[in-house]
């Protein structure tokens, strides 16, 4: 996901060079036509933007994916870091909670049904944490929506 992409693609070797590095995002942006027909106009999702993904300027892919597939999608007045800071958050608990609540209280109207999306499982923890609203991989997020809406 995006903080693995992210570094793999600051390494500069000759051996990275010979790889051709695809990111999840970048992935399921490719194939964004073929989510169409499970779209889900009830289906509210906030979205948080990972640190990494921001430097690697993934907003708006991220967004398009998630507007494909749902009819309902918050996206942070103000994007933010949620403070996990890799396995940081989990030794200081107190520097999560500060950031991430910082960040969730960008997003307006939230409803009782919303459920999150991100791409870096310490912040979908810290995300679930500050707004008690279950954050998940967006790789879960697509997969559910496919297999829900398909009946085979």
């Amino acid at each position: 996901m995006s903080p693995c992409s992210y570094h793999i693609r600051s390494i500069n070797n000759d051996k990275r060079d010979s790889l051709h590095f695809i990111d999840i995002i970048e992935l399921l942006h490719d194939k964004i036509d073929e989510f169409t027909s499970y779209y889900d106009s009830s289906k509210e999702v906030l979205i948080h933007h990972t640190c990494s993904g921001q430097k690697m300027q993934q907003e708006k892919m991220l967004e398009e994916i998630v507007r494909t597939l749902a009819g309902n999608v918050k996206t942070p007045l103000v994007n933010g870091c949620c403070g996990a800071a890799g396995d940081r958050g989990l030794l200081f608990p107190e520097l999560t909670n500060s950031a991430s609540e910082n960040c969730s209280s960008t997003y307006s109207d939230i409803s009782k049904n919303a459920l999150g999306v991100s791409t870096s499982k310490m912040c979908e923890l810290s995300m679930t944490n500050s707004t008690e609203i279950p954050f998940y991989s967006i790789i879960k997020f697509v997969y559910q929506v496919i297999f829900n809406n398909n009946e085979n």
